[in-house]
């Protein structure tokens, strides 16, 4: 099995008595300049653009796109292996 490498999901896993292998390309996604900020204080043009438009990246990270070419890439060589997956 595999799971992202952060610790939560590794102790998730742990948890639940899964070896599971971490992946890098399971990482979160990266936010840029609003990582750790509450979604109040992104200003809401900016998010709107962000949750309608895969491709946006307004805030310097990874846009939505980048995130699922990142993981299909790298996740489809390793099939069929389960994945475990956290959010916030």
């Amino acid at each position: 099995m595999l799971t992202a490498p952060e610790t939560r999901t590794i102790q998730t896993a742990k948890e639940l008595g899964i070896i599971a292998e971490p992946a890098s390309a399971l990482r979160d996604l990266d936010y840029g300049r609003w990582a750790g900020l509450e979604m109040d204080e992104i200003p809401q043009d900016q998010l709107l653009t962000w949750l309608t438009d895969p491709t946006a990246c307004l805030h310097g990270g990874e846009s939505i796109t980048d995130l699922i070419d990142r993981v299909r890439v790298d996740i489809t060589i390793d099939l069929p292996a389960p994945v475990l997956t956290s959010s916030r």
